[in-house]
């Protein structure tokens, strides 16, 4: 459940996707704060038209991505057609206002807008009345209904509940007393009350509220980042990357613009931290403005942040393993390996179909996951001589752990190793850790992440027959 627009407008010039993307680069007032508008090419859905061109835009650090689909003509003599789906509720009436107004500027270059109509191309009604105090009720509403399915449903469900998130993983573990997971931090049981019933309070879970850029949508925007990506390690992605220095800006943004603001504390202990995670990987983080003052006694120790923690990462529906939140999903060079990394640590997963003929004896599996996990290793007796098994809730696990040289053209890197196969079902996983012993990132022979990893993993599907 969330709020939005979906409006179509007309290309009564020439416009193409590099033009639109240069178009709201010049249009967005707040690319200073938040960066230059890049655009991600993608595929047409299936309900659009053939010859469609779909491209995605973020406009706010924590927004999801907002979708241009340049339509085809239709007929000899029509015209090209823009539409433009977003989802706004999410960050709040001021993104939500600050889009709509800037969708409307485009008129002025070639993109003409219905004038006529158009009571249901905004969820909010704001395209047609330009109301803000009207647009800030239906989502601080919005906000109240919300908490109050949360009420609805508090104690029914089986995992932590959560609203507006955006992580590819999930905390491992939930506190008793978090109600609610949201992008601002969790909340508890009282506060959720609260807020069902007094649209004030609800307000506080709202990141862009004011019209305009405020100091304190700089905050809010900042915390959310800190809450949901910031890996609280030396960023190992580009988009962990781009999270801690949007952070870093926003904060040092936030306080130049309103030094007294003091809704909700300043969260010195987190933003030191930020800037020393920034500075392992070579950056500087003075481009972003002076450091901040040192943490008062009480906040020495950094408290923000969900990726501290281990997280969940699931894999489509049949399996879920948990590992190091600083870990974050990177491209690989195939679509049947998983990958994940931080800057010291990987993680390969691959899964395939296989299992025991029916009948066969005890232990069956364990030698085929055993069998599975030697291949290729005839030149490690080291690693199969230190083989283990262990059989429990379904789950066949043969793991073994081992250090080795990885030689470059100039250079030559010691790593320790983790690889195991693991059976359930139908389906197999292979898993494979491997951490630096030496260079800057180094995590040294512990390999007791790994096997954490290892044994975590969950198949839960029988998946397809063998």
């Amino acid at each position: 459940m969330a709020l939005g627009i979906d409006v179509t407008g007309t290309i009564t010039g020439k416009l193409d996707s590099a033009r639109l993307v240069e178009l709201l680069n010049q249009a967005w007032p707040h690319t200073e704060h938040f960066g230059e508008i890049v655009a991600d090419p993608q595929p047409p859905n299936q309900e659009d038209p053939a010859g469609a061109e779909r491209i995605d835009v973020r406009f706010h650090p924590t927004a999801e991505s907002v979708s241009f689909i340049v339509l085809p003509k239709k007929g000899l003599l029509g015209k090209r057609q823009l539409r433009v789906e977003a989802r706004t509720s999410q960050v709040g009436p001021g993104y939500h206002a600050a889009l709509v107004d800037m969708l409307k500027s485009l008129s002025a270059h070639g993109i003409a807008w219905p004038t006529s109509g158009v009571e249901g191309v905004d969820d909010t009604n704001y395209w047609a009345t330009s109301d803000f105090a009207a647009l800030g009720r239906e989502m601080n509403a919005h906000v109240q209904a919300l908490m109050r399915t949360v009420l609805a449903h508090y104690g029914q469900a089986t995992e932590g509940m959560a609203i507006w998130m955006q992580l590819d993983a999930t905390p491992a573990s939930d506190s008793p007393s978090d109600a609610i997971r949201t992008p601002l931090g969790p909340k508890d049981l009282d506060w959720v009350r609260r807020a069902a019933a007094d649209p004030a309070v609800a307000g506080e879970l709202v990141i862009w509220l004011e019209q305009g850029l405020s100091a304190r949508t700089l905050l809010q925007t900042a915390l959310a980042l800190m809450w949901e990506r910031c890996p609280w390690a030396p960023p190992g992605s580009e988009q962990d990357g781009l999270a801690v220095m949007y952070a870093m800006a926003c904060l040092n943004a936030a306080r130049a613009a309103d030094p007294t603001l003091a809704w909700p504390a300043w969260p010195m202990a987190e933003w030191h931290e930020l800037r020393e995670h920034y500075r392992k990987v070579g950056g500087d983080p003075d481009e972003f403005g002076p450091a901040p003052d040192a943490p008062d006694a009480g906040q020495n120790r950094p408290t923000i942040g969900y990726r501290r923690g281990l997280m969940r990462f699931s894999f489509g529906p049949d399996i879920s393993l948990v590992a190091p939140g600083s870990m974050s999903r990177q491209p690989d060079e195939t679509d049947e390996t998983v990958l994940l990394a931080d800057r010291g640590r990987t993680l390969r997963l691959s899964m395939f179909g296989l299992a025991p003929k029916p009948g066969s004896p005890p232990g069956a599996r364990a030698a085929m996951a055993r069998e599975v996990l030697t291949g290729g290793m005839e030149d490690q007796p080291e690693a199969i001589a230190a083989i283990r098994t262990s059989e429990n809730n379904g789950h066949t696990r043969v793991w073994t752990s081992w250090q080795y040289a990885e030689e470059h053209e100039d250079y030559t890197v010691q790593l320790a190793a983790t690889k195991a196969v693991i059976s359930a079902g139908n389906l197999i996983a292979m898993v494979s850790c491997t951490n630096d012993l030496d260079g800057p990132y180094a995590f040294g022979p512990d390999v007791s992440w790994a096997e954490a990893v290892v044994r975590s993993i969950t198949i839960t599907a029988d998946g397809p027959s063998a």
